[in-house]
């Protein structure tokens, strides 16, 4: 402003030319994006979730992720491989936004991507198109699907927990908007989706270990709290009061360290809250072989013969461990 008024110089405005664009080829492009939404909660709350989307552009073959959290360059890439397992194959290219999940900065021109993001991409032999900064017109089919998502799966729908809407979404995608005619190419995606997969690149699939690992006191009751659930140890783990120990997810696996990286347990992630997440094993001493105990039991007995008869048929006990009478 300071110049053109010093010098002069009058504005001109410009105007954006539109062409429309050639169908890409199949397999050549997909398109990426993240939306978030408001969904009603039973007790007439609010709840905010979060969702990756991944469009193919030919087919307009659409996957859908969810999250009750932010994004992070850790979760992303587990969404990328969730969707290529979804469409069975790899695109040759990807269309993204500048977003700080995967983009550090931009050095004149030059993407700088986050470590993790980075080392993802290795493994992956694909391309990556970023987009302008506050572009949204140069991803329009993903842009459309986002919306899609939101007035026409998200609307009016309670949040139960995560697993459930994962798992709503999937069947929504099977029966709508994976299924119905799309608007534009008049065909079916699933349709389409049965020719570009067979141009796609071969998945073969890739586990993600997430390294963002924590440490967890571990409580009296041989049990640690994580994202507000319980889930338990091995007897005897709990020894005194600081007792930590390492917490690393690995898929839909929550597996359990001590501080020297010995594995000690695993446990199936719990996407509710307020539950507790048990191994029955974890309730007793495994530091003796059953033989041992065997063994030591015999000694009660003043008659082999009867231990053996318990062995193989046990005697019934009430619920408190006590033999029944008779």
């Amino acid at each position: 402003m300071f110049v053109r008024q010093k010098y002069n110089i009058p504005f001109v405005s410009s105007t954006r030319e539109y062409f429309p664009v050639e169908e890409s080829p199949y397999g050549e492009q997909a398109q990426v994006d993240f939306g978030e939404y408001n969904m009603l909660i039973a007790n007439g709350k609010r709840k905010k979730v979060k969702f990756f989307i991944m469009v193919l552009s030919r087919s307009r073959m659409k996957y859908i992720w969810f999250l009750d959290k932010p994004f992070t360059a850790q979760t992303v890439s587990m969404a990328h491989e969730n969707a290529f397992a979804f469409f069975e194959g790899i695109p040759k290219t990807i269309v993204y936004d500048q977003d700080r999940t995967m983009i550090v900065d931009e050095n004149i021109g030059e993407i700088i991507l986050t470590s993790v993001f980075k080392q993802y991409i290795k493994s992956r032999n694909f391309k990556l198109h970023f987009c302008r900064k506050a572009d949204p017109e140069s991803k329009g089919k993903v842009e459309n699907a986002v919306g899609y998502v939101k007035k026409n799966f998200l609307y009016n729908r309670t949040y139960f927990d995560l697993a459930t809407l994962n798992t709503e979404g999937i069947a929504w995608l099977g029966r709508t908007a994976n299924f119905h005619m799309h608007n534009f190419t008049k065909k079916s995606p699933q349709a389409e989706h049965l020719i570009e997969k067979k141009y796609l690149k071969a998945y073969i699939p890739l586990v993600i270990e997430n390294k963002e690992t924590k440490m967890y006191h571990v409580r009296k009751t041989n049990t640690i709290a994580y994202k507000s659930n319980f889930y338990t140890l091995p007897m005897g783990t709990y020894q005194a009061d600081g007792i930590q120990v390492i917490v690393k997810e690995k898929g839909n696996m929550l597996e359990i360290y001590n501080l020297k990286e010995e594995f000690i347990c695993s446990h199936a992630l719990c996407f509710e809250k307020g539950q507790t997440i048990a191994n029955t094993n974890h309730r007793r001493d495994t530091s003796k072989s059953l033989d041992e105990m065997m063994n030591q039991i015999v000694l009660f007995f003043s008659s082999e013969n009867i231990f053996c008869v318990w062995q193989y048929n046990p005697i019934p006990c009430n619920k408190h461990g006590y033999l029944y009478a008779g």
